[in-house]
């Protein structure tokens, strides 16, 4: 029961952040086009992206706490 209500949150989340930054780049004119970047770059993209998911998780446990 509860996994299926935090589901549901996750949902509701990725759909509303995705909604915004989707209004956000139309209303800057961003095109969605795959960057070309390389080797270096990607490592540090991919960094980032674990750390900020790991910073999300614990502000979660932090809040439900």
């Amino acid at each position: 029961m509860a996994g299926n209500f935090k589901k549901q949150q996750d949902s509701l989340a990725r759909t509303s952040m995705d909604l915004l930054i989707n209004e956000l780049f139309k209303k800057h004119g961003v095109k969605m086009s795959k960057p070309k970047l390389s080797a270096r770059e990607k490592r540090e993209l991919q960094n980032l992206v674990k750390d900020l998911k790991k910073n999300v998780e614990n502000l979660t446990k932090n809040i439900e706490k």
